[in-house]
């Protein structure tokens, strides 16, 4: 499907779309890199969101897929634009962008990112996960051996409300800058429980933070 921009376009209303659930599908071929803008169910679409699924606004959930090999501007895997969001038990895995968010990027909204594996991935910034503007609660995730070019390898969190990061494993990511494991931008993030190890970065730092602080709240493992 190298033809075709994003595997899964699924559009709602800003205010009273339903929404649509997407379960235990393989998703992969999508190639989202054409910079242009569509027009469909009255919202415009920038196609260089999302290879594998684009949700614009709604009530979504996506659990038990396998995203891989997607290709996109930003979120390789999957891409979500507003809406409240349910991202669980998926595989999201060897995705490449050429900007942000190889595995997931989520704009805007409340995603509730539970039990994925977020491995393999690439993107300039965030390579495993990119949050802008949205309010996430990230549990029981497996984020690992994600590169970013630039910064945050595993985790790139930007201008976003207060994140909430419980028992996630973030391994053995790479940043060519700063934030091997997660890069903070103008936000406050709050963990427990977490493992942060084997993230490297030119600095040589698991985070970094640029504005906006990090709580720790329990035990958290961090080497």
């Amino acid at each position: 499907m190298d033809n075709t921009y994003h595997v899964v376009l699924a559009t709602a209303h800003s205010t009273e779309g339903i929404g649509v659930t997407i379960d235990g599908f393989t998703i992969t071929g999508g190639n989202a890199e054409i910079a242009h803008n569509i027009s469909f169910d009255e919202n415009v679409i920038y196609t260089g969101d999302g290879g594998g699924i684009h949700t614009h606004y709604g009530q979504n959930t996506i659990t038990n897929n396998n995203l891989l090999d997607n290709t996109a501007a930003y979120g390789g895997g999957i891409f979500t634009w507003y809406g409240d969001n349910t991202i669980a038990n998926n595989q999201i895995t060897d995705n490449v962008v050429i900007s942000n968010g190889g595995g997931i990027y989520t704009l805007g909204g409340t995603s509730t990112i539970t039990s994925n594996n977020i491995c393999n991935n690439n993107a300039n910034n965030g390579g495993g996960y990119f949050a802008e503007g949205s309010t996430d609660t990230l549990i029981n995730n497996i984020i690992c051996t994600n590169t970013a070019y630039d910064n945050g390898g595993g985790i790139y969190v930007w201008n976003s409300g207060t994140g909430s990061f419980t028992n996630n494993t973030v391994s053995n990511n790479t940043a060519t800058n700063n934030g091997g494991g997660l890069f903070s931008d103008q936000c406050t993030n709050t963990f427990l429980g977490n493992t942060f190890s084997n993230n490297i970065s030119l600095m040589g730092t698991n985070f970094y933070i640029y504005l906006g602080q990090l709580i720790f709240d329990g035990v958290n493992i961090i080497d």
